[in-house]
């Protein structure tokens, strides 16, 4: 059991070394901007295999193919309200990264 968990490990530090960690930015929407309706969250990555896209804590989704891109429907959600966007990239070897960004779904008044 020792020698497999040490296995893996050496391949998951032979992966970052060779190939890097994954990076990952949202470049759309933006941070602290406004949504409605249908709206796709577009990801910058860089070595990355998937991406898993979260509303808050519900899964919206999962992207296997670049450019990493998923829609979100935020039609139900309330109005004059925040929702927090997530992206989480995976790479060849399971390692992570996750940015976070904040929405603001604003009144139809007050757009």
């Amino acid at each position: 059991m020792i020698r497999k968990v040490l296995l893996s490990a050496c391949f998951v530090l032979s992966a970052v070394l060779l190939w890097g960690a994954p990076t990952i930015s949202i470049t759309y929407p933006v941070n602290n901007g406004k949504v409605g309706g249908i709206v796709t969250v577009k990801a910058g990555t860089v070595n990355t295999v998937k991406v898993l896209f979260y509303k808050g804590a519900t899964l919206i989704g999962t992207d296997t193919v670049a450019p990493f891109t998923m829609n979100f429907n935020f039609n139900a959600d309330a109005a004059n309200a925040s929702y927090t966007i997530k992206a989480v990239a995976y790479d060849s070897a399971n390692v992570t990264a996750t940015k976070t960004i904040t929405v603001r779904k604003p009144n139809v008044n007050n757009q």
